[in-house]
């Protein structure tokens, strides 16, 4: 329960942040609206995606409401990106620019230059590593009597559904990674000192 409890509240507090920095950052005419825009115009087609990929279509007649709901799910996330990448963009150029380089670059539609490629080549050694990782810590807890993880059965099942459980990795990894950034951005504004932000982050 405590983890539960402290899982969110770091998350709900960096995300009712986000939506001051936002605000104050539109209003002063800081941060990348486009590419605001582009991404959330990308998590929303994500999300639709994943809709048609992951739901389970019938005769009953309720896919109309099912597509509400799922335009307004979309909606929601799309927007809460918008927000995030308004309010922490302007200070990770400023305090990280190597960072955005590359995913600048994505973003104005230079998918093929070298410098995304090798980006794209570092995230594809680390999500190895992790899954190398993980692979050892379920393996060990198996020796200690832990029953096995409960993957994913969609991966077993049709085309349409597999595809729709490896793309739902995708929208997922992008918010995170923004909100990731903005939690570093307020230690560093709480304690000061980067040393001590890092250490904070990394705990």
């Amino acid at each position: 329960l405590a983890t539960r409890i402290l899982l969110f509240v770091a998350i709900l507090a960096p995300i009712l942040a986000s939506v001051f920095l936002a605000r104050w950052n539109f209003v002063r005419g800081r941060g990348d609206r486009r590419g605001a825009m582009r991404l959330a115009i990308l998590i929303f087609s994500l999300h639709m995606a994943l809709w048609v990929f992951q739901a389970h279509f019938s005769s009953g007649g309720n896919s109309l409401y099912l597509l509400f709901l799922a335009i307004s799910a979309a909606l929601l996330w799309g927007g809460t990106v918008w927000v995030l990448y308004l309010a922490i963009e302007p200070y990770v150029r400023r305090y990280w620019p190597q960072a955005l380089i590359s995913w600048t670059r994505v973003l104005a539609g230079r998918w093929r230059d070298p410098l995304v490629g090798r980006d794209v080549l570092y995230g594809a050694v680390v999500g190895v590593f992790f899954c190398d990782l993980y692979g050892i810590l379920f393996h060990l807890e198996a020796r200690l009597g832990a029953p096995p993880p409960i993957a994913d059965t969609n991966y077993l099942g049709s085309f349409r559904l597999a595809l729709g459980a490896w793309l739902m990795h995708v929208p997922g990894s992008i918010s995170f990674t923004l909100l990731l950034f903005l939690i570093l951005f307020l230690f560093g504004v709480l304690l000061r000192k980067s040393w001590l932000a890092d250490a904070a982050f990394v705990l």
